[in-house]
């Protein structure tokens, strides 16, 4: 597995090269920063959201990969830093680029498979986590693997728990009723609020 680099590492900055980065020029960036998100480049935009998470400084990335003019390279690029701040966290930040798959990219449903699928190459089992809040609105055959996978890991059982539940009530939430409703049965969930929502839904399918 390819797993990334903590943004704005030494590592990280080894693989800014390839996608035309410079670490100096990022820092010289910020440095000008005028608090419009719009004027830095992606990979500034990234190391700012190190330490100012914000879904506002994550939100031009959608329109950065949409951009006739951005290469493969440069979307394979912005993709595998959401992987590395699911990997390598912290809460905070993970919790906006969470929010930033979750309704910019997943809830566009041609880009979303092979967004979610390089996720999935490069985010270690262990860290699935945040990819499961993420996902409601991926389409369920897409996902299936992933829902089956957390169900076999106990810690990440409320997480998959939320997941089943958006995925049933969420405006664009995806989900086969049937299956959802068999990994509920499967996995243990402590958070009560969660469990009472994915227990209404899941009665609510058998009810019809």
């Amino acid at each position: 597995m390819d797993v990334p680099p903590p943004i704005g590492s030494p590592a990280w900055d080894a693989e800014l090269p390839a996608v035309g980065g410079n670490r100096a020029e990022i820092d010289e960036e910020l440095r000008e920063y005028d608090g419009e998100p719009g004027s830095l480049s992606d990979a500034a935009l990234f190391l700012l959201h190190q330490e100012q998470p914000s879904y506002s400084l994550l939100f031009p990335m959608y329109f950065i990969w949409i951009d006739k003019e951005t290469t493969d390279a440069d979307r394979e690029w912005i993709v595998r830093q959401y992987a590395a701040i699911f990997v390598h966290g912290p809460a905070a930040v993970i919790d906006s680029a969470v929010y930033s798959l979750a309704i910019d990219f997943f809830e566009t449903y041609p880009k979303a498979q092979g967004v979610f699928e390089a996720l999935l190459r490069q985010v270690p089992p262990a860290h699935y986590g945040p990819l499961l809040r993420s996902s409601p609105s991926v389409f369920w055959d897409v996902k299936r693997g992933l829902y089956e996978a957390a169900a076999q890991r106990p810690e990440l059982h409320d997480a998959l728990a939320y997941a089943l539940s958006a995925s049933f009530d969420a405006v664009f939430g995806m989900v086969d009723a049937v299956e959802a409703t068999e990994l509920f049965r499967r996995i243990t969930v402590s958070d009560g609020p969660v469990r009472e929502r994915l227990l209404a839904a899941t009665t609510r399918f058998r009810d019809r």
